[in-house]
């Protein structure tokens, strides 16, 4: 069984998030299980969910060691944990099987993206 979830088009399988849903499906909750998603506060696994169906990036790429698109959904995951949920950094960087200086890396590269889109708009 694969732990893949992602947003997928209209001939998505059981584990692929829809873009307008806001619950866990039995299926997508057994895989969140396997890979230790399932134990993280409701308010991180709906960030995870967000963060998913904005960027089309997995969960399970968000937990590996891929970069690209990737750093970019860790620094908006870190990001929205800090301002939407009462997360710690060491909870963010444990979440995503990371240490916590990386999630404290993520959250001010995200702010400093903010910041120059604020200043170039």
């Amino acid at each position: 069984m694969t732990t893949d979830l992602a947003v997928v088009g209209p001939s998505s399988g059981a584990l692929a998030l829809r873009s307008d849903q806001i619950e866990w499906t039995p299926q997508q909750s057994a895989a969140l299980a396997q890979i230790g998603i399932d134990k993280a506060p409701l308010g991180d696994q709906q960030v995870f969910m967000h963060v998913s169906q904005r960027t089309g990036v997995s969960i399970v790429d968000m937990r590996g060691w891929k970069k690209g698109r990737v750093t970019e959904a860790r620094r908006m995951y870190a990001y929205l944990c800090r301002r939407d949920t009462d997360a710690s950094f060491p909870e963010i960087g444990h979440e995503l099987g990371k240490p916590h200086t990386s999630a404290v890396t993520w959250y001010k590269g995200y702010f400093r993206q903010l910041d120059r889109e604020r200043e170039a708009s």
